[in-house]
């Protein structure tokens, strides 16, 4: 196992099911999360409206074909969502908004650790938040989904701690998985070291 920095992460799996066990991210060094300015993760009130959730739907859409290099064609979109389901449903448009966030995102990655630091960096004041999970799910459906997030975490290995903090939404989302009904874990465990506490090996 090699050690990296402040942080060390791996992965493992067991009859494919992925596993996790998403430590404590911050030692008592970097103080107590919630006077640190670490956002815990938390349940969110807020719903969002049908009407808006199809203008967000639109955008993702754009995104994606922007970021695939497609013309936008507005003709082709009504057939795009049609794909998750009725669109009388608000589950199809919250399937739909997955599905092209997780597109765009993929697409337009040229660095990986940029899916940690900003694509699945979620926190309750982002408007996704609410769709978080759904996100996830749906970029963890490329069969390198998975391959590109292990290797952003190895590229914010190299960052500064206080680099590597800004990350805090993608490990609790992780961290939250691991209690979602109906959802694998990730393969994915990280700890905070102090310096000096290891050494790679």
């Amino acid at each position: 196992m090699l050690a990296y920095g402040f942080l060390r992460v791996w992965s493992s799996c067991s009859n494919s099911k992925l596993m996790s066990n998403v430590k404590q991210l911050f030692s008592n060094r970097y103080g107590n999360p919630k006077t640190s300015g670490i956002l815990e993760p938390k349940p969110t009130d807020v719903t969002m409206k049908l009407p808006e959730l199809k203008k967000r739907v639109w955008n993702a859409w754009t995104r994606f074909n922007e970021a695939s290099g497609v013309v936008t064609q507005p003709k082709n979109y009504v057939q795009d969502v049609k794909q998750f389901g009725d669109r009388r449903y608000k589950v199809t448009w919250i399937k739909a908004l997955a599905h092209f966030s997780a597109q765009a995102s993929y697409e337009s990655c040229l660095d990986a650790y940029m899916l940690v630091l900003n694509s699945f960096n979620f926190t309750p004041d982002r408007w996704d938040y609410e769709y978080r999970h759904e996100i996830l799910d749906a970029f963890l459906t490329y069969p390198d989904g998975l391959e590109l997030i292990k290797t952003g975490l190895e590229q914010l290995l190299e960052f500064t701690p206080q680099e590597q903090n800004e990350a805090h939404g993608f490990f609790e989302l992780v961290e939250e998985r691991g209690t979602q009904p109906g959802r694998d874990r990730l393969p994915i465990r990280v700890e905070r070291k102090l310096p000096g506490a290891y050494s790679a090996a």
